[in-house]
């Protein structure tokens, strides 16, 4: 059987493909035709290419048990168009992970991710202050380095692939190492560049790194990768004799105040030059990633505009 992939769908197409369940909701409708209290399945289907909106409207509270969210499912079915492209599903069966060519459907970086590690570490090879130099090396060994390659940046925002993390991380670093060129006088390069390695470390637990769709682990859901990522940083520093307390506090802080303001999910706003210039960094690379994932295929120069697009959440 050929894989349809999600990208490839059209208004019109026949379905009989595999997705990964990355999300389903039992949602309440009514009618002319139905009588109050009926319910429509809401699915979110996805593969490698993609993610795409199916509904089963017949027996929804039968199939709302026949499978869970991050399965594999063989669905049939009609691609129509109601607010964008949607898979109306006459059937949908659950199937064994070991049927099924897993790559077709675990979207992942198409850079050599040794490559991007190797970047990575040379960044931290960078660092003159012994304290910092020291707490890099030590969280980001070698036995950290499998768990860190294969988070992704986000869910559905940005970088949301395996080793989307490891991609947006250096890029954060790299703008943030020519920031410290522009304002030499301002910056702290060796705290900026901490902070950019360090500012989203903890959505290696915010993400469960073996679900096919990305879901959250009950710390992800609970605390969020921003407090997650002060934890880490906290046990780091407490194996290194003597760390200096104000060093501590601004690495913390440029964590916790990364996304800029309370609206978007930090418990505080950025109060140093760092940590303000950490969060423009943050946001230049998620929003150009965002804004190239938008590209029509005729025409790769255009991206599509949101009304919102510049300050939508992370």
């Amino acid at each position: 059987m050929t894989k349809q992939f999600v990208a490839d769908l059209k208004n019109g197409d026949r379905v009989e493909s595999l997705f990964v369940v990355a999300s389903k909701n039992l949602v309440p409708y009514s009618n002319k035709s139905s009588k109050a209290g009926q319910f429509y399945l809401k699915l979110i289907l996805k593969d490698k290419s993609g993610t795409i909106e199916g509904r089963i409207w017949d027996n929804a509270l039968y199939y709302d048990l026949q499978f869970e969210i991050d399965d594999i499912v063989f669905v049939k079915g009609t691609v129509c168009k109601y607010n964008g492209l949607q898979i109306t599903v006459h059937e949908i069966e659950r199937v064994s992970i070991e049927e099924v060519e897993i790559s077709d459907f675990i979207p992942t970086a198409e850079f050599d991710i040794d490559t991007m590690w190797e970047k990575l570490v040379q960044f931290i090879n960078k660092i003159e202050n012994p304290y910092i130099n020291e707490l890099l090396n030590k969280l980001f060994d070698n036995a950290f380095k499998g768990k860190f390659c294969a988070a992704p940046g986000g869910k559905k925002i940005h970088h949301a692939y395996r080793g989307g993390l490891l991609e947006h991380t250096v890029e954060v670093a790299s703008i943030a190492e020519n920031l410290t060129h522009i304002f030499p006088d301002f910056l702290n390069k060796d705290l900026l560049i901490a902070g950019a390695l360090l500012h989203d470390i903890g959505k290696t637990l915010e993400y469960d790194v073996e679900s096919l769709s990305f879901q959250k682990t009950l710390k992800g859901k609970l605390h969020g990768h921003l407090v997650l990522g002060r934890d880490i940083l906290l046990k780091g520093i407490s194996k290194i004799k003597n760390f200096p307390q104000e060093l501590e506090d601004e690495l913390g802080h440029m964590i916790l105040s990364h996304h800029g303001c309370r609206e978007w999910g930090s418990p505080e706003t950025p109060k140093t030059i760092e940590a303000l210039a950490l969060f423009h960094a943050d946001l230049t690379s998620a929003r150009i990633s965002q804004a190239a994932g938008t590209r029509s295929p005729s025409n790769p120069k255009l991206i599509k505009i949101y009304e919102k697009f510049p300050f939508s959440s992370f």
